[in-house]
């Protein structure tokens, strides 16, 4: 266990591991978790954003990222139609998931916040382009679940 410890110390930070640590951060917003998928200790990982304000900065939407992707699958949940019997200890169950995610979000929301980067510059077509894409989106989504609705009653 020493032996492996130490061979993880001595092989550093790769831009590889950098890249795992991050894109598994944004998928879980769970440092630890992330720390494991790029096979780094947890301490290198925060002594890392200490040392590097580019990481830090990376860190930051990362984690971000994390947190919009907690709260859009907490929305989508909430919103979801249950179809045919349901069972009421799965309700339970799933409410007192719900509370916890909500909680950890409140808790950590303003640590979040005070992470990100400053906004990027981004080109106002770009931009628009973006966001009409999203409505579109939007519309088609409004369209099938009003078709799911005629058709299922």
């Amino acid at each position: 266990m020493l032996a492996a410890k130490q061979k993880e110390k001595a092989r550093g930070w790769t831009k590889a591991s950098r890249e795992t640590f991050l894109a598994k951060l944004a998928e879980t917003s769970n440092v630890a978790a992330s720390a494991r998928a790029a096979i780094m200790p947890v301490s290198s990982v925060y002594a890392l954003r200490r040392k590097s304000p580019d990481f830090r900065i990376a860190w930051g939407e990362a984690l971000a990222e994390g947190y919009a992707r907690l709260e859009a699958s907490l929305l989508e949940t909430v919103f979801e139609k249950a179809s045919g019997p349901v069972d009421p200890d799965e309700l339970k169950r799933d409410a007192q998931k719900h509370r916890l995610a909500l909680s950890l979000l409140a808790q950590h929301r303003p640590a979040v916040k005070g992470m990100m980067a400053p906004p990027r510059s981004v080109d106002p077509k770009e931009l628009k382009a973006r966001i009409m894409e999203r409505i579109a989106l939007m519309h088609e989504r409004i369209e099938a679940a009003r078709a799911d609705d005629d058709a299922n009653g």
